[in-house]
Order: C-alpha cells, then sequence, then structure tokens
C-alpha cells in the first residue's frame, strides 16, 4: 500500500455471541481480593465477503473460578480489503497498516 492511498472500514454487524454465568457460586464466601477480569480476543479474516471479524469476551473471576463471561462479535468491511490484508494464514494476519487493527 503506498503512501497516501485511503482505507475505508466500516462496522456492519456486532452481536453477543457468548454468555455464561455461575449460579451456583456463593457470593457470600466470594473473596474480594481475588476477583479479577481476564480478556480474551481473536481476530479472523473472511476474504470473501472481505470481513474482518473480531470477537472479544470478558470473564470475571475469582481465582481459578469463573463467575461470568460476556462476549461479542463485531463484523468490519474494509476497503480495498486486498491493499489491506497481506496476508492470511491460519493464525497469523500482516496488514499493511497495523494502526488500523488497534482502532477497529
Amino acid at each position: 500500500m503506498k503512501n497516501g492511498d485511503k482505507i475505508e472500514f466500516a462496522i456492519v454487524g456486532m452481536q453477543e455471541d457468548s454468555y455464561k454465568f455461575n449460579y451456583d457460586i456463593d457470593f457470600s464466601k466470594l473473596n474480594q481480593e481475588e476477583l479479577e477480569f481476564q480478556i480474551e480476543q481473536r481476530i479472523n479474516v473472511s476474504a470473501e465477503p472481505e470481513n474482518i471479524i473480531i470477537s472479544m469476551r470478558v470473564h470475571l473471576m475469582n481465582g481459578a473460578e469463573e463467575i461470568a463471561m460476556q462476549g461479542v462479535r463485531a463484523i468490519f468491511k474494509v476497503k480495498p480489503f486486498n491493499s489491506f490484508v497481506n496476508d492470511m494464514q491460519e493464525d497469523d494476519l500482516k496488514v499493511s497498516n497495523p494502526a488500523l487493527i488497534d482502532t477497529l
């Protein structure tokens, strides 16, 4: 991609794709010092129809025990796709402008 070329991107969809709540947990026995959030993210690319799909999940943990989990998936359309995505492997994505991924 040449300097000055334009990339357009737009969100075309966002939805909750997972939810889990541990109804068996005894909240009176929670140790507040062990409460923590864990964040998980995944980026997938679909050459047809030229989408970038970002999935993100937030886990509320009490030590090793999961209290709740919320996940969302966002689908972005990128134009021109082939100028932005240079290489797609199963677990690797190479793009012409990595800073753009941070804004998605």
